[in-house]
C-alpha cells in the first residue's frame, strides 16, 4: 500500500486547483472568442443580405432596360442587320453557344456581365423572331408567284 504525506496532498490538490482554474480561464476566454465570432457572422450576414438587396434592385433595373430596348426602332433596325448577315450560319449559331457558354464559366455575378449576357441572348431572340418572319413573308411570295 502506498502512502502519501500531508504535504504532498496539500500540494496536489494545489496542483489541481490551479489546472481547474486554468481551465476555467481558457473556457472563458473561448466563450469570449464564440461571442465574437457570432457577432462578426451576424454582421457579415447583414451585409450579406443588403448587398443582395442591391443586386436584386439593379437586376429589376436591367430587367426593365432590356424589355425597353426591344422597343427601339433602332435596336430592331441591327438586329434584322445582324440577323440578314449571321444568323443563318452555323458560324453564328457556334459563336452565340461559345459567348453563352463562357458567360456561365466566368460566372454571372456581376451586373455587366448581366447586363451584357441579356442583350446578347436579346439580340439572339429578336434576330431568330425577324428571320422567322422574315422567312414566312419569303415563302408567302414564292407561294403567291406560284399561283399567278
Amino acid at each position: 500500500m502506498e502512502f502519501v504525506t500531508r504535504d504532498e496532498l496539500v500540494s496536489f490538490t494545489a496542483e489541481i486547483r490551479e489546472d481547474i482554474t486554468e481551465l476555467k480561464n481558457s473556457i472563458s476566454e473561448l466563450s469570449r472568442a464564440i461571442v465574437k465570432l457570432e457577432h462578426i457572422l451576424d454582421k457579415n450576414a447583414l451585409v450579406l443580405r443588403e448587398e443582395n438587396d442591391k443586386r436584386y434592385l439593379i437586376r429589376e433595373d436591367m430587367v426593365q432596360d432590356a424589355i425597353s430596348i426591344l422597343d427601339n426602332q433602332e435596336f430592331s433596325k441591327h438586329a434584322e442587320d445582324f440577323v440578314a448577315d449571321t444568323i443563318v450560319k452555323d458560324k453564328a449559331r457556334k459563336s452565340i453557344e461559345c459567348v453563352i457558354s463562357g458567360f456561365i464559366a466566368k460566372g454571372r455575378d456581376n451586373a455587366m456581365k448581366w447586363w451584357n449576357f441579356i442583350r446578347i441572348i436579346g439580340v439572339a431572340i429578336a434576330g431568330f423572331l425577324v428571320y422567322i418572319i422574315i422567312s414566312s413573308q419569303m415563302n408567302i411570295i414564292d407561294l403567291l408567284n406560284k399561283l399567278e
